[in-house]
């Protein structure tokens, strides 16, 4: 029977080399099933004498039909921002304390790995941020940092003291004005303690900031497809 994904990167959380065990592991069981195994670099150092393919990260994005991250929702955060243009599908095992994203545990990762080779899941499609800093020194307009976020996009004073003004429009529409101390965030699906509960069919963010400094979050839901803007004074 063929398998759902032919071949198959393994990335493991980063500096730990106890990680080496479970994803050699994982790669002996996937050729068992026939399936093309790949290691990123980082993973790999961590395992002498490896018999597997090594790649970079972007290579393997290019390369591969599935990637399974072994580690934390941390790793897992990185790897999906990093494979978002090559639409590789996902998968978690949890090798941390506490995974929401990797939510696979290392006891049950053959059962479950068996069925995704099978075709048994279903495909769950996560929002991502697409995040731009704009300068507006000397009185020009200049992009000076843009990045992929996969769960919220925070907007922070840095390590000045002070207060931060915020200007938030969506789509070029003025929402509100905002001074604060605290840091500012657009989540993708969940923030303090708000879920956001909406229809299968909709994508939606949600933006949240503190009410005048007080530690009391607004929240404001907008769809998906909208351009966030916010203008720091």
């Amino acid at each position: 029977m063929p398998v759902a994904f032919p071949t198959v990167a393994l990335i493991g959380k980063y500096k730990t080399p106890e990680v080496a065990e479970p994803v050699m592991r994982l790669a002996r069981f996937l050729e068992t099933r026939g399936v093309k195994v790949l290691l990123d670099r980082l993973t790999a150092a961590h395992i002498q004498n490896c018999p597997y393919d090594v790649l970079l990260l972007e290579e393997l994005g290019r390369e591969a039909d599935l990637a399974i991250v072994i580690g934390g929702d941390g790793t897992m955060l990185n790897i999906a921002r990093t494979f978002a243009p090559y639409d590789v599908a996902l998968v978690g095992i949890n090798q941390g304390r506490l995974g929401f994203l990797t939510d696979i545990s290392l006891d049950t990762m053959f059962e479950t790995i068996t069925a995704i080779l099978d075709g048994q899941f279903v495909t769950e499609e996560r929002m991502l941020f697409e995040s731009e800093v704009w300068s507006g020194n000397n009185g020009g307009q200049e992009r000076v940092f843009e990045v992929l976020a996969f769960n919220d996009v925070v907007v922070a004073k840095g390590f000045k003291g002070g207060l931060v003004d915020i200007e938030v429009r969506i789509d070029g529409q003025f929402i509100y004005n905002q001074r604060s101390g605290r840091p500012d965030r657009c989540d993708a699906y969940r923030i303090d303690g708000l879920c956001a509960v909406l229809g299968r069919a909709h994508r939606a963010s949600v933006a949240v900031s503190d009410v005048a400094g007080a530690g009391i979050p607004a929240h404001l839901v907008q769809s998906a497809d909208r351009d966030q803007r916010g203008q720091r004074g």
